[in-house]
């Protein structure tokens, strides 16, 4: 009877391992349509991780639109051209200052132009200008 029992522990012992291995190939298969879904999750808890957040992009355009004031009030303040502004980078102020202080130094043709024109009259400011508005004059009352 020791044989029979050994020979019926082992054949339960080998069946055991083969339902194991079906149940658990079983619970191992998925369908396309799930492995799909499965691998988008994933996809979209990574894209999460790794783009910021409306404050964090907040706080990077208020951080940009600082530096160009900072920029801008340099530019005014040492009566440079403004357009620069335009066509050098303004996200860090301190580089700004540098580039435009080189290039003062290198081209002082943009910088001693300034903004506005004169024009010289070769007379004293405001000497022998009519100040009159035509139009106004034109359709002034008379009497």
């Amino acid at each position: 009877m020791t044989e029979e029992n050994n020979n019926g522990a082992a054949k339960t012992q080998n069946a055991d391992p083969a339902v194991k291995g079906e149940q658990t190939a079983q619970g191992r298969t998925f369908t396309q349509e799930e492995v799909n879904q499965i691998v988008s999750n994933r996809l979209a808890q990574e894209r999460a991780k790794n783009e910021p957040s409306p404050a964090d992009t907040r706080e990077q355009e208020l951080s940009k639109r600082e530096s160009r004031v900072a920029c801008q009030e340099y530019m005014i303040n040492n009566r440079y051209p403004v357009k620069l502004l335009d066509i050098l980078p303004t996200s860090n102020p301190q580089d700004f200052q540098n580039i435009v202080e080189q290039l003062k130094k290198d081209f002082p043709a943009i910088f001693s132009a300034g903004e506005g024109v004169q024009v010289n009259t070769g007379s004293e400011h405001g000497a022998g200008l009519n100040l009159k508005n035509p139009l106004a004059e034109a359709f002034a009352r008379k009497g």
